[in-house]
């Protein structure tokens, strides 16, 4: 799906700005307890467990980064529209707020997964990797990158404090969902050849970094007059149609597809 290519692209280009990375390791707590926008349990949630707010905070402000620079000449640049908040970049409900819901959530899941590899957040740690062995010449082996903690972990974040009542926490828990499976249907796998060099080792890992996205002014508009984007957009954005409901848009085969109003 091409949503999935230029998402993931946004994604993985977040890891290559360094300057950013640099000022994450200042006094985590004090991040976590002053950063604008965040809700009561949202903070709460940062601080439990040592070294996530750190992975939170990078995952933040790389997904922000990337997304206002790829967006620097368009009308809408992912800027904060006045109001001093890390997460809402846009108005609730817009194409826009849809697209960065599920590109922070990626970045998080990202950011997180990273960490758990390099043993920075005490819950987690290497991805056990479960699957049949039957055909092949190699072992799964090595440490494979823990999306499922930092899928989970993003998640449980960025939906923190939200209910399932109400529409529009609906179409954000549906774009944070559609974030999070383009990391996870994106992992590689990597092998290494024993001494022996005749069984591989191999374990999961996230895709090289990438030199750039393409990403046309298609991707943020629709042709004037009409409701759904054509197929030569790169993001899909479904919109709710009168008379319908979120939930029973959603139970139709577009669970794929980010949602706004």
């Amino acid at each position: 799906m091409k949503f999935f290519t230029v998402l993931i692209s946004f994604v993985l280009l977040c890891w290559s700005s360094t300057s950013i990375a640099k000022k994450t390791s200042r006094r985590p707590n004090l991040w976590c307890q002053k950063a604008p926008g965040l809700s009561s349990s949202q903070r709460k949630l940062c601080q439990r467990v040592p070294g996530l707010q750190t992975a939170i905070k990078k995952g933040i402000e790389k997904g922000l980064s990337e997304c206002e620079r790829e967006f620097q000449w368009n009308r809408w640049n992912c800027s904060l529209l006045g109001e001093k908040s890390l997460l809402r970049r846009a108005p609730d409900g817009t194409k826009e707020a849809a697209f960065t819901t599920a590109l922070l959530s990626a970045s998080i899941a990202f950011s997180i997964a990273k960490a758990c590899t390099a043993k920075d957040v005490t819950e987690c740690s290497c991805e056990g990797v479960k699957r049949p062995m039957r055909g092949r010449s190699w072992k799964w082996r090595g440490c494979s990158v823990n999306v499922r903690f930092g899928t989970y972990s993003a998640e449980r974040f960025m939906l923190s404090g939200k209910s399932n009542n109400t529409e529009m926490n609906t179409i954000m828990k549906q774009n944070v969902r559609v974030g999070l499976e383009v990391l996870k249907e994106n992992r590689v796998v990597k092998c290494t050849v024993g001494n022996t060099g005749k069984v591989k080792s191999c374990h999961l890992t996230l895709p090289p970094s990438k030199k750039s996205a393409e990403l046309s002014k298609q991707s943020t508009t629709r042709q004037p007059g009409s409701l759904l984007p054509d197929e030569s957009e790169k993001i899909h954005i479904i919109y709710k149609p009168l008379g319908g409901t979120v939930a029973d848009i959603m139970a139709k085969d577009q669970r794929d597809h980010l949602w706004c109003t």
